[in-house]
């Protein structure tokens, strides 16, 4: 078949809709906020595709469509690109692991790489990766670096007692007593008239049974982990060993075209295709020609997509939305398999204007868009946040001054360094500073390179990280009316009879369907990492026992509470104002239709940050808080994104101060002022081309961002 026909498709908020879509096409599905957009995508088509596919390999019989719709016909199998999917944490995941470029290489090398000394046995392609026990050199367990602490930046006065260093790390009282217990007869001596064992004990501790015991590198390291700036005295250090190679020494001795694998690691992928294009072909074989070909290819292809600023080494982690997206368009760009449908989910999400089409025009051309409020003082360095020498990845040793009190915007092409300032350095130096109460007195000054955090009563981040991470996590939960609902119940005539409390009316306690635990479904597990769901029979995915399903407030159970939308919800709690009131929050961001049950994972990453931020805003009452929104307009309309701008307008209104990383130029044009890094992504960027008001980068010939704020 040439299409897909679809018909009375219902899942969520979908109503009985039928449709037909063309096959071997490029297919685009919009609409604001809620319209049903993901359901279509992913509930209906990636879902059958898979499991029309599992089916036909006599896997998952008599697994029906479940009440989704009434036919589906023509669809083949699918491959889902999620937004929520595809973030990275894993230190090891490289832009070189992640794209297979490095495997190739390692071929390469086991093949047609050259030992300069008397090397008996030829190497194995593992013996050239850093994820490979074989490959990883053993100093740094194939990271590259490790995190040291550098005890001259710490302890930089000679006369400073062992008690003294404790006192200026701010050790517990609880731990205070241990340690003067245990070090009591040097505990005022100086730190550096110590014997050497006391110092080694003191900074790096014993280990017991695999344990560290307490000591600076593992007070520094919680810093660290927690988020807190402590880059001065708790440095990143390249190993001594491999000097950043990542890979074992004997690998280390193999040299292709003059280069060690852990060079062209460190190479950016426009100057690895560079080396690859000037490698004579004498020093390849048959194979290795063949290998190198298709690594060109892939390079040339990820370099049209603008990476070529990235090294192989570059930590996934590390990388920008855009670049993350551009990623992995790549490796299914890449596949070589037919008749696949591919589901995308936002993929120029991320990516600067310059960087993707615009299709920023309302097609009724009448103008939405909240005009921007023009505040009536002038920006100062009195009333603002100031950072100095910022070298986070790419940024070059930046001054960067953060007007207060208003809407910052941060600007620039993917990957030009704004996640860089904004989350890695700014949050970083705000919470080291919040912790140091002699820092926030200004006892200090600058110590942490920031000054006027006194200036604001607190921070928080607002990201689109999940809200939760597994299905029993919803937003009535997430914006704590869950449990006063729970009591409404509880309360009932016929409940109190009963005795039963709150917790029959939670679906993973007392109330939960004893045979799926209050999930709704049962999981079936194909293969140890892939599973499909099944509706629970028992409780047919009402996720409650028959008890807790009995009970009624004004006619509805507590299952049908949960199937609510929040616009629904409102009007039936009237009565109740807590739980009203941040809901009222949610509908005015455009979010009535999520259903207060709906499972947090399910969320995009743009309804998981405006649920943030309404639980923000619910809470917010003196002002003076500093609000940091990584791309809040990440799937939303120009109607949706119109209704968090007045929001966010709200907020400065109320004496707050607000700083965003975005690419939508509505936003942009909507901020007080704004900060513009580039030139260019990578090491071609991390530097300030522009600053000032929209009206100002707009006539300003550096800047990138300026021409689209028309």
């Amino acid at each position: 078949m040439e299409e897909i026909k679809i018909q009375g498709a219902r899942i969520h908020n979908l109503k009985n809709i039928n449709l037909t879509i063309p096959k071997r096409q490029l297919v685009v599905i919009t609409g604001i906020s809620g319209s049903g957009k993901s359901s279509l995508a992913f509930d209906i088509l990636f879902e059958e595709g898979k499991n029309q596919y599992l089916r036909s390999i006599g896997i998952l019989a008599g697994l029906d469509n479940e009440d989704r719709f009434d036919t589906l016909e023509g669809i083949g199998p699918t491959v889902a690109v999620r937004q929520n999917t595809i973030r990275q944490s894993n230190l090891r995941s490289t832009v070189g692991t992640k794209t297979g470029i490095l495997n190739q290489l390692a071929l390469i090398y086991a093949s047609d790489g050259r030992a300069l000394e008397g090397q008996k046995e030829q190497l194995s392609p593992g013996s050239f990766l850093y994820t490979t026990a074989d490959g990883m050199c053993i100093s740094c367990q194939g990271r590259g670096s490790y995190y040291d602490i550098n005890l001259e930046q710490l302890i930089p006065d000679k006369t400073t007692s062992l008690l003294e260093v404790y006192e200026s790390l701010q050790v517990t009282t609880g731990f205070l007593r241990i340690l003067k217990k245990k070090y009591e007869r040097y505990f005022e001596t100086p730190f550096w008239e110590l014997p050497e064992d006391i110092q080694a004990e003191v900074v790096y501790g014993t280990y017991d049974n695999g344990k560290q015991s307490y000591c600076l590198e593992r007070i520094l390291r919680n810093s660290f982990e927690k988020g807190e700036d402590v880059e001065e005295v708790y440095a990143k250090t390249i190993c001594p060993d491999c000097q950043g190679e990542r890979i074992g020494e004997e690998a280390r001795k193999v040299f292709l075209g003059g280069k060690k694998i852990g060079e062209l690691g460190q190479l950016t992928l426009a100057g690895l295709l560079l080396f690859l294009n000037e490698l004579p072909e004498e020093e390849l074989s048959q194979f290795g020609k063949n290998v190198t070909k298709n690594v060109k290819e892939t390079l040339r292809q990820l370099i049209r997509f603008r990476l070529g600023h990235l090294t192989l080494y570059r930590e996934m982690a590390s990388l920008s939305g855009g670049e993350v997206q551009r990623i992995f368009l790549n490796l299914h760009l890449e596949s070589r398999l037919d008749s696949l449908i591919y589901v995308f989910d936002e993929p120029t999400a991320g990516l600067h204007p310059s960087e993707k089409l615009m299709l920023s025009q309302y097609l009724s051309g009448k103008r939405l868009m909240p005009e921007r409020t023009v505040r009536k003082y002038t920006f100062d360095d009195k009333d603002s946040l100031i950072l100095e020498h910022v070298n986070t990845h790419s940024l070059k040793d930046l001054t960067v001054v953060f007007p207060l009190h208003a809407m910052v915007g941060i600007a620039g092409l993917s990957g030009s360094g704004k996640s860089s300032l904004t989350t890695e350095t700014l949050l970083k130096r705000l919470t080291s500073a919040g912790n140091d109460k002699q820092a926030i007195a200004g006892k200090y000054g600058n110590a942490f390179g920031i000054a006027g955090a006194e200036r604001i009563s607190g921070f928080t981040k607002i990201s689109q990280e999940p809200i939760g991470r597994n299905a029993n996590s919803t937003p009535a939960s997430y914006i704590g009316i869950w449990d006063k609902i729970r009591e409404l119940f509880a309360e009932q005539p016929e409940a109190k009879i009963r005795n039963m409390n709150a917790g029959y009316f939670s679906f993973h306690s007392k109330g939960a369907c004893q045979d799926c635990g209050g999930s709704g479904y049962e999981r079936i597990f194909l293969t140890s990492d892939f599973s499909v769901d099944k509706r629970c029979q028992t409780c047919q995915g009402k996720r409650f026992k028959e008890e807790s399903l009995s009970i009624d407030y004004q006619g509805k159970t507590v299952a049908d509470v949960l199937e609510m939308s929040i616009a629904k919800a409102i009007s039936f709690f009237e009565d109740h104002n807590s739980i009203v009131r941040p809901l009222c929050i949610l509908e005015e961001m455009g979010m009535g239709y999520l259903t207060l049950g709906q499972p947090s994972p399910s969320l995009s990453g743009g309804e998981a940050q405006r649920v943030k931020l309404a639980k923000e805003l619910g809470r917010q009452s003196k002002g003076n808080m500093l609000y940091v929104l990584d791309e809040p307009t990440t799937g939303l309309s120009l109607y949706d994104t119109a209704l968090l701008l007045k929001l966010l307008d709200r907020l400065v209104t109320g004496g707050n101060s607000v700083i965003v990383i975005e690419h939508n130029v509505e936003v942009l044009k909507n901020c007080d002022y704004i900060i513009e890094l580039g030139p260019e992504g990578g090491d071609k960027g991390g530097e300030i081309i522009a600053k000032g008001t929209p009206e100002q980068l707009r006539v300003n010939p550096k800047s990138k961002t300026g021409k689209y704020l028309v």
